[in-house]
């Protein structure tokens, strides 16, 4: 819980900044606010660099905090994890429950601070489910992207230095990001494998959302053919799943010292 609201000084400055620039979307509403702080990246700024690292900001903090959750667990449960083989998978899942939990508890408190401070400015969400629709939408995302990084950073950090598994993922990250950019500055016709980057499933205006995006217009000016929400959701579950799959391969084939 610490450290969830040890991001609140980022959802502070995320709110306010994206509270000056809605209207400049044509949104006056509580998911417009919360899709442009968690959810949105102009595809044509991102040759700029600043609108990228403004929006991955949560993603370094959030890393930053459980980068070494499962490392420091093996070091003080080292003598209990490596003298019961049994365990170690039954260990794993739970470290790693533990990992996605404190996932969902941060971006919680993100969201409802920023949704507090767009109450406080007079925003209400829409009538209907479109607001709540985009709300829980971008949650579940943010949530399963950023819980991914978590968990290739941990589980990196089980084949080497914690530092150096960070430090490759958000380096990847920012990377693949501007990887994306470069699709839709200079080779239009790769754009569509942009939906297979993992950057890509957490913004979700960048989704082909049907409705939705029609009421967001300015927002879901560029979206990617056939790239659901649904398709991220999975994408980032089975892509977690592969690295859980392979930690537990790796902790049953690690020695203690």
């Amino acid at each position: 819980m610490k450290g969830a609201l040890s991001g609140l000084p980022l959802a502070f400055f995320l709110g306010i900044y994206y509270l000056n620039m809605i209207r400049s979307y044509g949104f006056d509403t509580l998911e417009g606010l919360l899709l442009l702080s968690y959810g949105f990246l102009e595809i044509e700024s991102i040759i700029y660099v600043v609108p990228v690292i403004i929006w991955i900001l949560p993603q370094i903090h959030l890393t930053y905090l459980l980068k070494d959750y499962i490392s420091d667990s093996i070091e003080t449960s080292g003598a209990y994890i490596f003298t019961r083989t049994k365990k170690k998978y039954r260990w794993m899942l739970g470290r790693v429950l533990e990992l996605f939990c404190n996932v969902a508890m941060y971006y919680f408190v993100q969201f409802t601070f920023v949704a507090l401070i767009g109450i406080i400015k007079g925003l209400s969400p829409s009538r209907g489910y479109i607001g709540l629709t985009i709300i829980f939408t971008e949650f579940v995302l943010v949530c399963l992207l950023n819980f991914f990084y978590v968990a290739l950073i941990n589980i990196g950090a089980l084949r080497m230095k914690v530092t150096y598994s960070y430090f490759f993922t958000i380096f990847l990250n920012i990377f693949l990001i501007l990887f994306a950019g470069f699709l839709y500055q200079f080779d239009a016709s790769k754009i569509y494998l942009i939906k297979y980057l993992p950057p890509s499933q957490g913004i979700l205006t960048w989704h082909s959302f049907g409705d939705i995006a029609d009421k967001y217009q300015e927002a879901f000016r560029f979206t990617v053919q056939n790239f659901s929400p649904l398709f991220s959701a999975i994408y980032l579950i089975v892509a977690s799943m592969i690295l859980i799959v392979y930690g537990n391969f790796r902790l049953k084939n690690m020695d203690i010292y």
